[in-house]
């Protein structure tokens, strides 16, 4: 397996060859795959955020949802 560092001295060689009407599409590809990298990192600080919550109130913001919602939709 290559290391990163070769992997992006090869990148680099193949994106001097690209001809230039199509790099626009390569700096479109490249901002796609930064934009869902940091949505991804934003997503992932959440996780273990409940670990430690209550099981009644996690049932509640959970199993108990919907049964909640329907109860208040009667009542409106």
């Amino acid at each position: 397996m290559l290391k990163d560092k070769e992997i992006r001295k090869r990148i680099i060689k193949r994106l001097e060859k690209i001809p230039d009407e199509r790099l626009n599409t390569v700096w479109q590809l490249l901002k796609e795959i930064e934009t869902k990298n940091k949505k991804k990192a934003e997503i992932l600080k959440f996780a273990g955020c409940w670990k430690d919550i209550d099981q009644e109130i996690f049932n509640d913001l959970t199993i108990n949802l919907e049964k909640i919602r329907n109860q208040d939709r009667k009542f409106n």
